[in-house]
């Protein structure tokens, strides 16, 4: 039998175990921002500088500051693009919520079209392995 580390202040100290977390701190407020690293690491998530393959899910305001924050167009499929709300209704509810609920449309990869006469694939730059972003 294994033993639990447990917080005597709560059974759900570890709701973020596991979890490799990046804020996109563009369009959140100083206070909230400092309010939600704290939670998230007494929770047990690791909070990440950058985007990395190792990255489980990136929190935003919106979309387009997650994308921006991580220099992306897209992001890779293992990430999972979520509001802030996210955060807030796990801590509510003291486990990992459902994360489609929270989920911000438009950080996907894109879909690979089918050649056609007018359309090469080969001119498309590469995608960056990191994030997908299209080398330079």
């Amino acid at each position: 039998m294994q033993n639990k580390i447990i917080s005597p202040d709560d059974s759900t100290s570890a709701i973020f175990h596991g979890q490799r977390i990046l804020l996109a701190e563009t369009g959140i407020g100083p206070v909230q921002l400092k309010v939600l690293k704290k939670q998230l690491t007494n929770k047990g998530a690791v909070l990440e500088e950058r985007l990395n393959v190792d990255t489980t899910y990136v929190v935003a305001k919106d979309t387009s500051c997650g994308l921006k924050f991580c220099g992306c167009d897209f992001l890779p499929a293992t990430v999972k693009l979520v509001s802030v709300d996210w955060i807030t209704e796990c801590l509510r509810v003291g486990s990992l919520c459902d994360w489609q609920r929270y989920r911000l449309h438009g950080g996907e990869g894109p879909t690979r079209p089918t050649p056609t006469p007018t359309s090469s694939p080969s001119k498309r730059p590469a995608p960056n392995c990191a994030c997908g972003k299209p080398s330079k």
